[in-house]
């Protein structure tokens, strides 16, 4: 039975892991039929509410920014509202993604540099992963020397 991450549009409620055992309960998370988003470059799968646009559900700021970190295609162009379900492509949520997201109390930020090898830390550290992500993306987005930007463990 597949283990993912649910994350909630409200951000007083925390993120945590649930087991699924069909499309019910992926449903019941959401909140209604499910509509999968697929995060190439990460092998990651996202389940949002399909109608949740047409019913106006709010937007999922935690769920957006972590869509964005992981799939460029998408940065600032989307973004996701309504409960989501963040689960692995093979099912499960990568373990060390779980860990990071819902177990890590401090994080920094890396960006890979045009013409410079390897991750270059920021030196900033953040008590969330989803505030650090925020912070990698609205500082690095207009940066064409960035190419690639990560959220990990301090």
């Amino acid at each position: 039975m597949p283990i993912g991450i649910v994350i909630p549009h409200d951000e007083s409620s925390a993120m945590y892991e649930q087991n699924f055992e069909g499309l019910s309960s992926y449903q019941a998370a959401v909140g209604g039929y499910i509509e999968p988003v697929r995060l190439e470059e990460a092998k990651l799968l996202i389940y949002a509410n399909e109608e949740g646009k047409i019913r106006r559900l709010p937007v999922n700021r935690r769920a957006t920014a972590i869509w964005w970190l992981h799939d460029r295609m998408f940065r600032e162009v989307d973004e996701l509202v309504g409960d989501v379900v963040l689960l692995g492509r093979s099912g499960n949520v990568p373990k060390e993604l779980a860990e990071l997201v819902l177990r890590t109390s401090r994080f920094r930020v890396e960006v890979r540099i045009a013409d410079r090898l390897g991750w270059h830390d920021m030196e900033t550290e953040l008590n969330s992963y989803v505030d650090a992500a925020l912070f990698a993306l609205l500082d690095f987005r207009s940066s064409d020397e960035v190419t690639d930007i990560r959220v990990v463990s301090a």
